[in-house]
């Protein structure tokens, strides 16, 4: 399987939840923008192309995939464009900012302006970390973090502003829409949103988890993904 990180995240942030799939083969990756990845020179990436890249890395192999926040949004994208290569999709609090009930985000003006973009990339991650958590980072460690806010600004903008991402009607794979049971409102309608929308959804919830659910409770989302590998699998595989 694939997992897609969200946004201001890396691949990294799934070692928890890799850990507790003992038994599944796993690829984790940092999307352009982000982590060991690299901007292609000419600006951040959209989510469609987020969307090409997931593709190639699941190149042609039907696989299930276990997409966080943002990262939903590029597998639920590239699952309408190729569905063929999806078994079957877990979505842990994918944002759909472009619909008219969820909260603005904090974004700048002009995602090309490299100061507004740091200042709103600050303003978003001491609102996530909280002013104590980011007061404690050091100064590499913030300029590590605001690295990634030309990504994070291009592709929220591009999903606030030019969606919809996608089409809930052409999303022709199962989907497991999961969030926390004590994360906030937008994202708890978001799921609940997701799983009667798409024509194949479920909802599942995670007791006592937040919005870094693959984080804090990676053994109870692991369950999750097991069971959706197993109820997607083909007949061959079950036997």
């Amino acid at each position: 399987m694939v997992l897609v990180h969200g946004a201001m995240d890396t691949g990294g942030s799934f070692s928890r939840l890799v850990a507790s799939l003992t038994d599944v083969d796993t690829i984790t990756y940092d999307r352009r923008g982000y982590g060991d990845s690299h901007l292609d020179g000419r600006m951040p990436n959209r989510i469609a192309e987020h969307a090409d890249d997931l593709l190639s890395i699941l190149d042609g192999r039907p696989s299930v995939v276990m997409a966080h926040s943002l990262g939903g949004l590029v597998a639920l994208a590239a699952a309408q464009r190729d569905p063929s290569v999806f078994r079957g999709l877990v979505a842990y609090e994918t944002p759909m900012p472009w619909l008219p009930w969820w909260p603005p985000v904090g974004l700048p003006a002009d995602v090309n302006d490299i100061p507004q973009v740091t200042a709103a990339a600050t303003r978003f991650l001491r609102a996530h970390m909280g002013d104590e958590r980011w007061a404690a980072l050091t100064d590499t460690q913030r300029d590590g973090l605001l690295t990634c806010g030309p990504a994070w600004a291009t592709e929220l903008s591009d999903a606030q502003n030019r969606g919809p991402v996608f089409e809930f009607a052409q999303i022709a794979v199962p989907v497991l829409a999961v969030h926390g049971s004590l994360t906030d409102d937008r994202h708890v309608n978001g799921a609940r949103v997701l799983a009667r929308s798409v024509p194949n959804g479920r909802l599942a919830t995670i007791e006592g988890a937040g919005h870094i659910g693959h984080r804090r409770q990676p053994a109870e989302l692991a369950s999750l993904i097991v069971e959706q590998i197993a109820a997607t699998a083909n007949p061959q595989e079950r036997a």
